[in-house]
């Protein structure tokens, strides 16, 4: 029964993309940072994400989208887990899903794509909750980070 509702929400899905949440170690204090941009396109603050293109896997297209929008490469994916997301579109023609892998990013350093991105910000869990927009992004945020720290423990 659960495998089939999940097929029918899959197939009312209009609009999917993929993305990264991008994560960086702080050198000083060892803290775990998320990197999160402000999307020109409704302005909402998210992470990283967007669109396959024709003979892209979802993590293709997820690394491709990140380096387009943060400037930032040689992001290493943790493929073992990914967290998905699933809303309202905001015009209300069906569901946007969203799948996103954990990115590890060694050089912080970020050049925003500024045709899609209006700003962007290192920030801590906590920092994230609240900066961004919507819940669905948030409930992704605490899920990745509640993996990223059993894996501290």
């Amino acid at each position: 029964m659960a495998e089939q509702i999940k097929e029918l929400i899959s197939d009312l899905r209009t609009d999917q993309s993929f993305g990264i949440i991008p994560i960086c170690r702080d050198r000083e204090s060892g803290t775990i940072k998320f990197l999160l941009i402000q999307h020109r396109s409704g302005e909402h603050w998210a992470f990283p994400k967007g669109h396959a293109e024709a003979d892209e896997s979802g993590m293709q297209a997820a690394m491709r989208e990140f380096t387009e929008e943060t400037g930032i490469e040689g992001v290493i994916i943790d493929a073992s887990i990914y967290f998905d997301e699933s809303y309202m579109r905001p015009n209300g023609m069906g569901l946007k899903g969203v799948r996103y892998w954990i990115g590890s990013v060694s050089n912080p350093k970020v050049k925003v794509q500024e045709k899609e991105v209006q700003a962007y910000r290192w920030v801590t869990a906590r920092q994230g909750q609240k900066l961004i927009t919507y819940d669905e992004n948030r409930e992704v945020l605490k899920r990745a980070f509640a993996y990223l720290d059993k894996d501290e423990a």
